[in-house]
């Protein structure tokens, strides 16, 4: 049976298909073209041909600062800045703050703290459902390489470094208590591309824009290493639990994104 992580690797081949295949027509001597015009403000188009349409050279964005709404469900406010530097290049970076963890990652882990339960090591799944979250921030860059000139609809593909860092305690020991801990902290660096439309509403100098984007790629997962070992509760029943020297431990993960923002260019 497919686990959690597989299903969603095979769903976002299926979003990257439908997403790279559009048809559409071209041929501007079919004359059911001229039988109905839109208004100029229609968000259809306007009586301009695709040809005479300004280009993103004189219209689209030379800067934006959007919120990544999508980053709530990841208990996350996030802010992004985009800054453009050619036609169809931009550079962009963001920060944010952690409010809690990360039940995203929680819950896909979930399968893997059961294939590894009393392993060599703790897994994230078990450090984060035993500890109370502290505070946390993260922060991302990224390239963006636009695929339309049209301003109005664009296409986008990014390459993007992202990494977040959660301080995690833990409770004081007690019977049954599987961490003897004081602290950790959670740090996860994530290397990935997207591919993502944004839509651009305005006519002034001041526009709004919404974007859509999937992304794929890989993570790396970093805490304290955790030995195995028995404690004894107050029963002197013997039981797992771990403990550790302060050895820090990487462990690599597929990464996978869906990300909606929206905000304003100018």
């Amino acid at each position: 049976m497919l686990n959690i992580t597989t299903k969603l690797l095979i769903n976002l081949v299926l979003i990257i298909l439908f997403e790279n295949f559009s048809f559409g027509q071209i041929n501007s001597q079919n004359p059911l073209d001229n039988q109905y015009t839109p208004p100029s403000n229609c968000v259809l188009g306007s009586s301009q041909t695709l040809a005479n349409r300004p280009s993103s050279s004189s219209e689209c964005n030379s800067n934006a600062i959007r919120f990544n709404a999508s980053s709530l469900v990841r208990s996350n406010l996030m802010f992004m800045y985009e800054k453009k530097l050619a036609e169809n290049l931009s550079v962009t970076g963001s920060f944010g703050i952690s409010t809690g963890f990360d039940n995203v990652l929680l819950f896909l882990l979930e399968d893997d703290a059961i294939l590894q339960n009393h392993s060599e090591t703790i897994d994230y799944y078990l450090l984060m459902s035993e500890s109370r979250f502290k505070n946390g921030y993260l922060g991302q860059l990224s390239i963006r390489i636009y695929r339309d000139i049209d301003y109005d609809f664009l296409r986008y593909f990014d390459f993007c470094f992202a990494s977040s860092r959660r301080n995690i305690e833990f409770p004081e020991f007690g019977p049954n208590q599987p961490i003897i801990a004081e602290s950790d902290k959670i740090v996860v660096n994530s290397l990935y591309g997207t591919i993502g439309n944004q839509w651009n509403v305005g006519t002034g100098k001041v526009k709004f824009s919404h974007e859509f984007s999937v992304g794929f790629g890989v993570k790396t997962i970093n805490t304290k290493f955790y030995e195995e070992t028995y404690k004894y509760n107050g029963s002197s029943e013997e039981f797992y639990a771990y403990t550790t020297n302060g050895e820090r431990l990487t462990k690599l993960y597929p990464y996978f994104s869906f990300t909606y923002c929206f905000g304003i260019g100018w």
